[in-house]
């Protein structure tokens, strides 16, 4: 019994440590692809397209692992000024979030009334951030 749940533990992590990579690594091309030019009339519009390419890119790479949570996964692009230098920077913040606690890969043993599963995580959040110089966002 003692080997089943080392080895059910060992697997959980596992298969966390992986899924928090990926939306680690979904947040961090998302956020790369705000980077890319986007054809715009003006800086609202080029902002607004560099948001939507971020999100779809995001979405992109955890297609797969969507479809394994059923459809659970969410990414949201922020694009505002960037603290430090809000007048000439946008930073594009993506996060992609994974109810991990409602889709589990590896079901939880057993669960506990008022605690939950034990050794689930509730969700899994990656997020990264990229900074647009605004002189640049209608320039290819």
């Amino acid at each position: 019994m003692f080997f089943f749940l080392l080895l059910w533990g060992v697997f959980n992590f596992g298969f966390i440590f992986v899924i928090q990579s990926m939306m680690t690594t979904a947040a961090e091309d998302g956020a790369r692809a705000a980077l890319i030019y986007e054809p715009a009339t003006s800086s609202n519009a080029a902002i607004a397209a560099r948001a939507s390419v971020a999100k779809k890119t995001a979405q992109h790479v955890v297609e797969v692992l969507n479809g394994l949570a059923g459809g659970g996964i969410s990414t949201n692009v922020t694009p505002t000024g960037c603290h430090y230098n809000q007048a000439d920077m946008t930073c594009f913040s993506v996060t992609v979030t994974f109810p991990y606690g409602k889709h589990p890969i590896i079901p939880a043993l057993m669960n506990f009334p008022f605690i939950g599963s034990v050794g689930i995580p509730n969700q899994l959040t990656g997020t990264a951030v990229m900074q647009v110089d605004n002189a640049n966002l209608l320039q290819n």
